[in-house]
């Protein structure tokens, strides 16, 4: 986990000047790191996975912090679970 948000922070300015992550790119993260974690074969990952999809999209919007970041970060975790 600490080496994708290290990689997000330095990606090539896609976090548009910011100093940090937001609620919903930590979460588009986490999710992209579920297949890494213990128990992945769990029959919760999946749920979880598309909860945490919901999740990000809506605070996203919700708090008007839509970004490229979180645009390509969220395309790479649906990628990264899912496959």
């Amino acid at each position: 986990m600490a080496s994708s948000q290290a990689l997000a922070v330095t990606h090539l300015g896609l976090l548009e000047r910011r100093e940090q992550l937001t609620a919903a790119d930590t979460l588009t993260l986490i999710r992209a790191n579920l297949p890494a974690l213990p128990g992945r074969a769990s029959r919760w990952s999946g749920p979880l996975a598309i909860v945490l999809d919901l999740a990000d999209g809506r605070l996203a919007r919700r708090q008007g912090a839509v970004s490229p970041f979180g645009d390509y970060a969220d395309t790479l975790a649906d990628a990264a679970y899912w496959t």
